[in-house]
């Protein structure tokens, strides 16, 4: 795992840790947000799987255009 992939999977640790010391306002507030983190988390997987197996899980160039 590269280095930035480490620091992104810190960051979104600390944000859960700060999210859930906010205070309450819905019940589905904090599933919500941990279902977000796990989404984000999977893409880096998603980019493990593609250095491991690029056979099956290809690299794309970036297009311009692109966020």
């Amino acid at each position: 795992m590269s280095e930035g992939e480490t620091k992104v999977l810190e960051l979104l640790a600390a944000a859960w840790n700060e999210f859930v010391k906010l205070d309450y306002r819905h019940p589905s507030h904090q599933m919500e947000f941990a279902t977000a983190i796990h989404d984000a988390q999977k893409i880096i997987m998603w980019r493990k799987a593609q250095d491991n197996y690029p056979e099956i899980f290809p690299k794309y160039e970036k297009v311009e255009d692109e966020f």
